[in-house]
Parts: C-alpha cells; sequence; structure tokens
C-alpha cells in the first residue's frame, strides 16, 4: 500500500484505512517499507530539521504525551530515520540511521514493558536498534500513520510504500 501526502499537507491519504486500523493489539507493530525520489526535498530554513512521521503506536488518547514513532526526513543528500517519542509529555528525538530510496527496510517498534525498541533491518546493510526508555503500559494502543511536519506542510507529493 502507498501512502501519499500531497503537497501543501500534513496528512497522509488512506482516510479509511487509517480508521479501520487504528487499534494496535499487538505489542509489536512492523513494516517493510520504501521510501522513493519523492522523499528528496530542498529545505533551506530552519525547518530542514524538522521530522516527519512514518509509523508508530500511542499509548492512551494522546501521542504527545505517550507515543513512540519512526520518523525522517531528508537531509544533506540523505533519508535520515528516527526514533521519535513522546514519554509523559517531553518529546526525544534520535538519529537511528541514514538509508537509500528505492531499498527495501524492515522497520519494527516493540512496545516492551520498561522501554520502547526500534529495530531497523535489510536494504543491505547491518541491523540497527536504539531504545527510549517509558513509564507508562496501557492496554490503549492506537495505531500512527505517515504525516509531514513539523510546522510545514509537504512541499510536494510524498510516497511512500508499506508492505
Amino acid at each position: 500500500m502507498i501512502f501519499t501526502t500531497k503537497k501543501g499537507e500534513h496528512y497522509s491519504d488512506k482516510k479509511l484505512y487509517k480508521f479501520f486500523h487504528i487499534l494496535c493489539r499487538t505489542k509489536q507493530l512492523s513494516y517493510k517499507i520504501i521510501f522513493d525520489e519523492s522523499a528528496k526535498y530542498i529545505d533551506l530554513t530552519v525547518d530542514k530539521f524538522d521530522v516527519n512521521k512514518l509509523f508508530g503506536i500511542s499509548i492512551g488518547t494522546d501521542h504527545h504525551i505517550d507515543s513512540a514513532r519512526f520518523g525522517w526526513n531528508y537531509l544533506d543528500g540523505k533519508i535520515c530515520i528516527y526514533s521519535y517519542c513522546y514519554v509523559d509529555g517531553v518529546r526525544s528525538m534520535s538519529l537511528l540511521t541514514m538509508i537509500n530510496p528505492y531499498k527495501e527496510y524492515v522497520y519494527t517498534i516493540t512496545n516492551n514493558p520498561t522501554n520502547y525498541l526500534f529495530t531497523i533491518t535489510g536494504g543491505n546493510t547491518p541491523p540497527v536498534q536504539g531504545f527510549v526508555m517509558k513509564t507508562k503500559n496501557n492496554w490503549l494502543r492506537r495505531k500512527l500513520w505517515p504525516y509531514f511536519g513539523g510546522n510545514k506542510t509537504s512541499p510536494q507529493d510524498i510516497r511512500i510504500e508499506f508492505n
């Protein structure tokens, strides 16, 4: 399935799919993802460091309180992949790796009792892992889907393939 964020938008398409696939009943969320050339964008402002959201989970109803997501941006000719979390309302981001377009990588978030474990495999590169400590475990977990920004909207149509 290809999620497209249209030029001038924050949210990706597939609203009906996202509505029916909002609850996360497992402790692990994993997708095979391919970025294409559309992920390459130019931003010469300070906003170039903003992290776009790929996918993740929210613990409870407010993802700005407790959530774990993969994030990404395009900097200096590379697609950069981050862990992007809120724990008790405090945001943290950490660069995990840089990837190439047109290569398939498997992105996995594991919701462990005391941390979120981020794992990236594939693309003919060694596996990458990172973790973020957390304090809450809640039975209500919902999936979070592609979102462009920070404060800026998508400068062009951006397509991301999920398998």
